[in-house]
């Protein structure tokens, strides 16, 4: 695993949020959050595994982040930090199929 791949690590947490093993998603995600602290993503998933793991102090603060993100990108236009820099995409029609 890569230690400073946030979005692996919201992936890995939201496994093992899937799997049951809240504790063991909590280290991930919270790293996540550290690396990133505006991914929506990661602070919902860090909500579900405290929440999971019955730490229902540290689900209300991820919570409340998560709105307050929430709330922050739907005033807005929902891009949020380098989003503004994603060039679209096209495809190449000539490519083999």
């Amino acid at each position: 695993m890569i230690p400073d791949f946030e979005q692996a690590l919201v992936g890995l947490g939201g496994l093992d949020i899937e799997t049951g093993q809240f504790r063991k998603a909590l280290d991930p995600l919270e790293r996540a959050t550290t690396l990133n602290p505006n991914d929506e993503v990661a602070w919902y998933r860090l909500f579900v595994a405290r929440r999971g793991s019955g730490n229902e102090s540290g689900a209300r603060t991820a919570m409340d982040t998560y709105r307050k993100l929430h709330s922050a990108a739907a005033s807005g236009n929902g891009l949020q930090g380098s989003d503004s820099t994603v060039t679209p995409q096209t495809l190449d029609k000539s490519a083999p199929r």
